[in-house]
């Protein structure tokens, strides 16, 4: 909208400019608004459009949206405060894998942040380790002795959990492994001697591979 200034009443106060008045600047704004509007509405679905399509200046539909979307100073606080009860409480499921974990921790410290709550390298780092079950213990005790939680971002941290975990799965894997292949030469073993596939006469080198199962 292109406004002049007029005296009213004896105070001065914005009114619409005729558009014959209209200079070339005048004209740029028009048309730059005009772009911004259409950029705005084509954001819009049509629920969210008829909020604010009684805005005529782009600026108006902007600061309408902000309201809408952030509401006012009380109702930022009620959401801080429902954001923060969240955070708080936050523990790690039974069922929750740690990339899922990590997922929903990071969704609450970026709620956070945009309703103006910041948290350090230290606190945040502090909160995952609280937040794990109990059998991480000794593991969130050993890092907090030999890391710098101070320099060490969520990311990091996060990354250092899994590799954890990762190695963890393998150790298990390769457990499993192993007893799986020590079954399999048993069950050879017994059938080989079920069979008479070795004689009585196999030597002790034969005999003391098998001991070590």
């Amino acid at each position: 909208m292109n406004t002049a200034v007029a005296i009213i009443a004896g105070a001065p106060q914005w009114i619409e400019k005729p558009r014959l008045e209209w200079t070339s600047e005048d004209k740029k704004k028009a048309n730059l608004d005009s772009v911004a509007k259409y950029i705005l509405y084509k954001m819009l679905d049509n629920n969210m459009f008829s909020k604010i399509h009684t805005c005529t200046a782009a600026k108006e539909i902007w600061e309408k949206l902000t309201q809408i979307c952030e509401g006012n100073e009380e109702t930022k606080e009620d959401k801080l405060t429902v954001a923060l009860q969240k955070f708080e409480l936050i523990k790690m499921m039974p069922e929750e894998t740690m990339a899922e974990f990590d997922e929903r921790f990071i969704s609450y410290v970026i709620e956070l942040s945009r309703l103006g709550k910041s948290y350090c390298n230290r606190e945040l780092a502090l909160k995952v380790m609280r937040a794990l079950p109990k059998e991480w213990d000794v593991k969130t005790m050993a890092m907090q002795e030999s890391k710098d939680l101070n320099k060490m971002e969520l990311h990091d941290l996060f990354a250092n959990i899994k590799a954890y975990v990762f190695r963890k799965i393998m150790c298990h894997f390769m457990r499993l492994c192993v007893n799986f292949m020590i079954y399999g030469v048993h069950v050879i073993l017994v059938a080989c001697l079920s069979f008479g596939c070795v004689d009585e006469t196999w030597d002790d080198r034969g005999v003391s591979l098998f001991k070590i199962f």
